[in-house]
């Protein structure tokens, strides 16, 4: 395991920021991961969650943090421990998308950036596996790593004020969906019938840092269907597990 030491800092009185540099040699996110779970785990006292990015993790308490010293040696103790690497479930969601172009709002940017048709976009964007590196931006939107270098674009130059609950977007070298209704800047290829952030459930969001995603594209009756079996609470997850 890496011997780097992250920089700890308070955030406020109950929370904690651990940050890996950025360049050089940047933590890679199964590290990251692998520590996250190891606090998970392990460090649980008064912890009510921890979040990551790519190269921090912030822990948040669910009580005032009385000794700031001694939590960032407990944390620090835990991170330096080489002990085998714990394993993690990692699933595999399927998850519906409908590219037509009344869900792809993008669809003719997207076309003239790339140089290429919107069916090649289609097809490359449905035959890779994208692995959720964390959850940001909105509550429940997955930013997700393994977009093929075939579609890699900027954000748009001016972002939309509205862009619809599902919309599954690019940007630079990663596509992401968004889980409600919010201004955005991604371009829109396509949107999924599926709810994958409820504030109502517990939790909000099916989806962790590290699992993955899988596109299939259906078409406009299939996406109405679907769009019927959420409502209704019918729809079933597509889901598998990878290892354990």
């Amino acid at each position: 395991m890496r011997e780097e030491m992250p920089i700890f800092s308070r955030l406020n009185e109950h929370s904690l920021l651990l940050q890996w540099k950025e360049k050089g040699n940047p933590i890679d996110l199964e590290t990251l991961l692998f520590y996250k779970t190891k606090l998970q785990n392990k460090n649980t006292q008064s912890i009510l969650e921890i979040n990551n990015t790519y190269n921090s993790l912030l822990i948040t308490y669910d009580c005032t943090i009385e000794n700031i010293d001694s939590a960032f040696e407990a944390i620090a103790e835990l991170i330096k421990d080489e002990e085998a690497p714990i394993q993690r479930s990692i699933r595999r969601f399927t998850l519906p998308v409908c590219y037509a172009a009344e869900f792809a709002m993008d669809q003719q940017e997207v076309s003239a950036y790339l140089k290429l048709p919107f069916e090649e976009v289609i097809s490359l964007h449905s035959s890779f596996n994208y692995r959720i590196d964390f959850l940001g931006f909105l509550p429940g939107f997955p930013y997700l790593s393994g977009l093929p270098s075939e579609l890699h674009m900027p954000r748009k130059k001016n972002p939309v004020q509205q862009v619809p609950q599902g919309a599954v977007g690019l940007a630079e070298t990663q596509t992401g969906i968004y889980p409600q209704s919010s201004p955005g800047g991604w371009q829109i290829i396509g949107q999924t019938p599926v709810m994958i952030f409820d504030g109502q459930q517990q939790p909000p969001s099916p989806f962790l840092p590290g699992d993955e995603i899988r596109f299939q594209a259906i078409d406009e009756d299939q996406f109405m269907r679907l769009s019927e079996k959420v409502k209704s609470g019918m729809y079933t997850w597509q889901v598998e597990t990878l290892s354990s």
